[in-house]
């Protein structure tokens, strides 16, 4: 039984047990496999664009005598699967915007699912702007950490009137909608707090002190760089920059707290 990458592990962490899976992108079926070899899932459907990794999802699932469990098809992301036919989405390795439009494009499916679990490449914050803007409530976050490179896991169920949003988080989507274009260093600070994970911050989370320090550096050499420019538009940047250099060190003094 093939032991799971750091970053597959946290996606199948968050899978209900007993749930029937669809995995967006499954590349080489290793998620699949280790859901059903673990009898965590009784069936999940591989979904696979790209011919060559979908025909190695198809060996995989063969050598390992599971094709009554595991159906790899090949398709465009949820569009692939029929309304009802699974109970939990995970979509990994894309990127936000990517993860966004695959969401965007499937409503009748996403009205039969309980979970969706969301691993972006980048762009988080687009991803939780959708979920919030279409209902959907993020109930856990995790980050993991593998090969140097960090890694987001978003976690969300539908919205109803008797589950509310987390004080911070409704917050932080209010001031996305409402306030005015005029950013003030609150919502400079809200955007980043959605842009890093609300769930993150208010559960401080293990792996968050070295990853705020991971965007702080970032941030910093971005606007060092910036410096080295008199183009008007690179000084805009730059001040933007600052600002949000500002609203991470806020965020991460208020971590040490």
């Amino acid at each position: 039984m093939k032991r799971l990458s750091n970053r597959l592990q946290a996606l199948a962490d968050q899978v209900i047990p007993g749930s029937i899976v669809v995995d967006v992108g499954t590349d080489h079926a290793y998620l699949p496999l280790y859901l059903v070899e673990r009898g965590i899932c009784p069936r999940v459907i591989g979904i696979e664009i790209n011919p060559g990794p979908l025909q190695s999802a198809r060996n995989q699932v063969a050598s390992a005598g599971l094709t009554h469990q595991i159906l790899i098809r090949q398709g465009n992301g949820l569009q692939a699967i029929c309304p009802g036919e699974a109970q939990v989405g995970v979509i990994a390795g894309m990127g936000g915007k990517t993860i966004c439009e695959i969401l965007e494009a499937a409503p009748a499916v996403l009205a039969g699912l309980r979970r969706l679990i969301l691993q972006p490449m980048g762009a988080d914050k687009l991803v939780r702007e959708w979920l919030l803007a279409h209902s959907w409530q993020i109930v856990q976050e995790d980050l993991v950490r593998e090969d140097g490179v960090y890694y987001i896991i978003i976690v969300a169920e539908p919205s109803t009137p008797t589950v509310r949003w987390p004080e911070n988080e409704a917050l932080v989507y209010k001031a996305v909608k409402d306030e005015p274009e005029d950013d003030t260093k609150d919502k400079v600070r809200k955007l980043m707090e959605l842009e890093i994970g609300p769930d993150l911050i208010n559960r401080h989370h293990p792996l968050l002190p070295e990853y705020l320090n991971y965007l702080l550096e970032r941030e910093q050499r971005i606007c060092e760089h910036l410096k080295r420019s008199q183009n008007p538009a690179a000084l805009l940047e730059q001040a933007r920059r600052q600002e949000r250099i500002e609203a991470l060190q806020e965020i991460i003094q208020k971590q040490l707290n």
